[in-house]
C-alpha cells in the first residue's frame, strides 16, 4: 500500500499486488476506483428576514409540540399515583417514615408504568388507525 492509498471495505487485494500512492481501490479482486467528484450543487437560496423569523418560530413550536407529545403518557401515571396516595395511603403525612414512603411510591410506580404503557399503545393504535385509514 502506497502513501495515502486506501483499500475500500469488503475488498480483497491479490497476493503481490500493490495499491499506488494516493489511489483508492475497491472490489474483489481490487481494482482502481473511478475518481469521485463532488456534485456541483447550486448555492442555497437566501431567505428574506420575515420568512427566516417565521422558520425559527415554526421550529421552536414544532420542538415544543414534540416534547409535549413525548411526555404526555407520563402525566396519567403521576395522576394515578397521586390519586391512590390521596385516597388510601396519605404518604405525605408526618406519621410515615421516609423509607416506608419511598418503598410505597416505588411499588406505586409499577401500576403507573403499566398504565403508561397501555395508554401509549392505545394512543399509538388510534394515531396509526387514523393516519393509515385511507391506505
Amino acid at each position: 500500500m502506497g502513501e495515502g492509498a486506501r483499500l475500500d471495505g469488503l475488498s480483497s487485494l491479490a497476493s503481490g499486488a500493490r495499491v499506488p500512492a494516493g489511489q483508492v481501490w475497491t472490489g474483489a479482486p481490487a481494482r482502481p476506483a473511478p475518481p469521485a467528484h463532488a456534485p456541483e450543487l447550486p448555492p442555497r437560496p437566501g431567505r428574506a428576514g420575515r420568512l427566516r423569523q417565521l422558520e425559527v418560530v415554526a421550529y421552536a413550536l414544532g420542538g415544543t409540540l414534540i416534547a409535549a407529545l413525548f411526555f404526555m403518557p407520563v402525566f396519567p401515571s403521576f395522576v394515578l399515583i397521586d390519586w391512590i396516595d390521596a385516597r388510601w395511603l396519605d404518604l405525605m403525612g408526618d406519621r410515615v417514615s421516609w423509607p416506608y414512603a419511598f418503598l410505597c411510591y416505588l411499588l406505586l410506580a409499577l401500576p403507573a408504568s403499566a398504565l403508561r404503557l397501555c395508554l401509549t399503545a392505545w394512543v399509538s393504535a388510534l394515531l396509526r388507525g387514523s393516519i393509515c385509514a385511507g391506505g
